[in-house]
């Protein structure tokens, strides 16, 4: 939850009569910030969301007065890129192949999204080739282990993350779904002998 509203730069707020009476009388409260672009009345109601919802217990606010709004919308969006998690299968998958030093996994990964007839519409993923979206296709897995696999599903002891790949020009669905069945280890001490 991030705001852009009547605050200092720095964020803080402050409440006060305003020196303008037909402000004061229209809003009950004085600014909470000025430019040359106007003014603006405090956040209040906002602000009390914002403090709710901060992440590490620090409230996304901005002021609305600031003459650029790039270094707000850089926060906001790294914000929401530290909040993301990697796609870690949520259990230990078996190894298909242990002669080899990788995780070889065995995975079916399927996608579903709305049609322009209202209907779903699954299909299946195939893994990528050579780490490209095979010609007749629009997505494509690769599974991630070992080193590559992403700090976060390393720390909960998993040992395989899925990543999507898309094809350039594919027009990524806003409501896509994509749900992976692995053949999962018998082995959990050996497999993943991290995990919680």
């Amino acid at each position: 939850m991030s705001v852009v509203g009547g605050v200092r730069s720095d964020g803080s707020v402050i409440y006060q009569d305003a020196a303008d009476p037909e402000f004061q009388q229209d809003f009950g409260i004085g600014p909470g910030c000025e430019s040359t672009s106007g003014r603006a009345v405090p956040p209040a109601r906002l602000l009390a969301l914002a403090e709710a919802f901060a992440v590490d217990e620090t409230p996304s606010v901005f002021s609305i007065c600031d003459d650029d709004y790039g270094p707000a919308l850089e926060a906001i969006a790294e914000s929401i890129a530290d909040q993301l998690r990697p796609a870690c299968m949520p259990a230990c998958v078996a190894d298909s192949d242990p002669t080899t030093e990788r995780l070889d996994p065995t995975c079916t990964i399927e996608y579903s999204a709305w049609s322009e007839d209202g209907t779903i519409a699954t299909w299946d993923v195939l893994p990528c080739e050579g780490g490209s979206v095979p010609a007749d296709q629009d997505i494509c897995w690769v599974p991630q282990t070992g080193e590559d696999l992403h700090e976060y599903c390393r720390d909960l002891g998993l040992n395989l993350e899925v990543e999507l790949v898309y094809r350039p020009g594919f027009a990524v669905p806003r409501d896509g779904l994509a749900v992976g069945t692995c053949t999962l280890s018998q082995e959990r001490s050996v497999d993943c002998p991290e995990l919680r």
